[in-house]
């Protein structure tokens, strides 16, 4: 690292005007030699890189000096992603989807991908504040996404057709409470009936809570299940065009960039669901596929497939029948080997049941591929940037918990780890998960809400900034939908918000420096996924309505390779929409450094005080809504 000092100074008529004189560590990745040695070519670069520095997030905490606006990108960045560069990822070798894929490390060399996370992404130019939810779940602005093209939906003409007739698309809207709607309805009342189920209202009294959905249209799978008390996080790749994905999350609807049929596992724990639902065509080469459906599905949990999407858009096929019926009878022969029970086939749609039984995969596994992962090989919990495996993760036996022995919601949110065996399996004390998640249902989680929530308002930002008062009105209580929490822990923020009544969904992040409590996460009924907050999020622009994250800056400051703040805030920007907040508590003079950084990308900035922590503050910002 070089330390570097900067005096400022400019006479006029022989008196000095002014003199600043300021710090910055300029990080390497390794040592350097001494100033001196380098070239007069090498000294001009490094000098425009501190100056870079300086200019955004090298100083911190100068009240007196005003620090200068980040640049706005070019326009055609509206919905810019980084790390799924198709071009680029094309050119280092990946194909076959994969070049759809998060590649972050193709990525980390280019010049321009590196300059635009440096600017500030414009919303489109016709862009226009979401509905509030619950309106938002069946009409989103026209402009505000990009519809996916009908060149990677499917190839006929009669399903184009069809499914441009689902959608009500007006000069401003789209309208999702037409056909798609009805068709849905229809679907899941069909699963419910081949469950055994009375209708698809009871869905969450037979224990199911979480679902993967990979291919379901626009989220409607989501959509649907939401009023059940069942929380559906969509899945899908990224498009270049938009896709399910960016469209579920306009809709206020739980979704992430990523595939099952990748070579990668996704970013969770085992057993993370009760259900996984797939409307996709898999190939001969995707059996492994299956594999990590079983690695993260619960025990007694439910894999429906629907081999033929067409089916769940309206019937329409333009495939004979017998296309797929190598694939699908390799499926049924690899369901069989791995002990799943076949539950019911209807048409295209076909249900197994994961067995509750361990000792049915020991023994078979034996004398039949595929084998059980080796103990100790790898951790089935920690699932960052790790190859799907040709073998069957058995997972922590404490966490061997049939689905329709979990408490029922919303029991479930509340019930702690029972066993030392599932609290060590991610490193933690059993004590103090059973004290932490106990102060769920106390007054310090509740107050916590309720004083946050009184902050959303731009009350804090004016003149004479000021708390609302009794003759204030209180932000409304769907006021957000979209929530993340960047360092997520238990997930005690998401369920808090939960018990207040706040219609919200939260997307807990669990940083992958920390113990991976994800699994906790997610035996409790609540969705997240992993994530290196060096890297860019995988989701599109504008997304999120509030984002949240305590002591996540002192968290990365003491990481070994700390990632910049200035890198940080930009990443959070892309990700959080127009007049969107943010809520960040942490050590004194990290919000302080804080505060200029927000300043920097536009936000109103203000720092409370934390009552009875004199070495803590809690930054509140707002995004404002400007245009390019």
């Amino acid at each position: 690292m070089i330390f570097l000092v900067l005096c400022v100074v400019s006479a006029m008529g022989g008196g000095v005007v002014f003199v600043i004189t300021t710090t910055s560590w300029i990080h390497q990745s390794g040592p350097i030699a001494a100033f001196s040695s380098y070239p007069q070519q090498r000294y001009q670069s490094l000098k425009r890189a501190v100056l870079q520095e300086l200019a955004f997030g090298g100083i911190m905490g100068l009240g007196t000096v005003r620090a200068r606006e980040v640049a706005i990108c070019a326009m055609g960045t509206e919905n810019f992603v980084p790390c799924h560069n198709v071009t680029a990822n094309l050119a280092a070798g990946f194909q076959n989807g994969e070049e759809l894929q998060r590649h972050c490390e193709e990525l980390s060399s280019s010049a321009s991908s590196s300059s635009m996370l440096r600017c500030l992404i414009p919303p489109p130019k016709a862009y226009r504040l979401p509905l509030r939810w619950p309106d938002s779940q069946d009409t989103v602005w026209l402009h505000n996404v990009k519809r996916p093209g009908d060149n990677h939906l499917h190839a006929t003409a009669a399903v184009r057709k069809m499914k441009r007739a689902m959608l009500v698309e007006s000069s401003a809207q789209i309208s999702f409470t037409g056909e798609l709607a009805q068709i849905t309805d229809d679907y899941t009342q069909q699963i419910a009936v081949m469950l055994g189920l009375a209708n698809d209202a009871v869905f969450s009294k037979t224990g199911i809570r979480t679902v993967l959905d990979v291919g379901c249209c626009f989220g409607s799978l989501a959509a649907h299940f939401v009023s059940h008390n069942v929380i559906t996080l969509t899945v899908d790749p990224y498009r270049i065009d938009g896709g399910n994905a960016q469209i579920a999350l306009e809709r206020g609807l739980p979704a992430v960039l990523g595939s099952l049929t990748s070579s990668q596992q996704l970013p969770v724990p085992s057993f993370a669901f009760d259900m996984v639902h797939c409307a996709i065509e898999f190939k001969s080469k995707d059996s492994i596929t299956i594999l990590e459906i079983d690695r993260i599905l619960r025990p007694g949990g439910y894999f429906v497939w629907t081999s033929s999407p067409d089916q769940l858009q309206g019937g329409v096929s333009g495939r004979a029948p017998h296309d797929d019926e190598k694939v699908e009878k390799e499926i049924a022969e690899l369901a069989n080997r791995i002990c799943w029970d076949l539950v019911s086939q209807r048409g295209r749609t076909t249900i197994w049941q994961k067995t509750s039984d361990s000792a049915c995969l020991k023994s078979r596994s034996r004398v039949i591929k595929p084998k059980v992962c080796g103990q100790g090989t790898y951790d089935p919990e920690f699932a960052w940037e790790q190859k799907q495996r040709p073998c069957l993760s058995e997972g922590p036996n404490a966490r061997w918990l049939p689905v329709d022995k979990q408490p029922k919601w919303p029991n479930r949110l509340l019930v702690a780890p029972p066993e030392q065996d599932r609290v060590s399996a991610v490193g933690l004390a059993s004590e103090e998960v059973m004290d932490d998640m106990t102060h769920i249902e106390s007054i310090t989680w509740k107050a916590v809400v309720k004083d946050y929530w009184t902050l959303l308002t731009p009350l804090i930002f004016s003149d004479n900034p000021k708390r609302p008062g009794d003759d204030d009105p209180l932000p409304p209580s769907n006021l957000v939908r979209n929530v993340m929490d960047m360092n997520a822990g238990y997930g005690d923020f998401n369920a808090a918000l939960l018990l207040a009544g706040k219609p919200v969904w939260v997307m807990n992040v669990i940083p992958t420096t920390v113990a991976n409590t994800l699994p906790i996460v997610y035996d409790r009924g609540l969705v997240g996924i992993m994530h290196d907050w060096c890297e860019a999020f995988p989701t599109y622009p504008r997304t999120y309505d509030l984002v949240h994250g305590a002591h996540l800056l002192s968290l990365e400051q003491h990481r070994a390779r700390p990632c910049s703040l200035a890198r940080l805030f930009l990443e959070i920007d892309r990700i959080l929409r127009p007049e969107g907040w943010v809520l960040l508590r942490d050590e004194v003079q990290l919000i302080e450094d804080a505060r200029v950084a927000a300043t920097q990308i536009r936000w109103e900035a203000r720092i409370i005080e934390v009552a009875g922590e004199s070495n803590q503050r809690l930054l509140v910002c707002q995004k404002t809504f400007w245009k390019a």
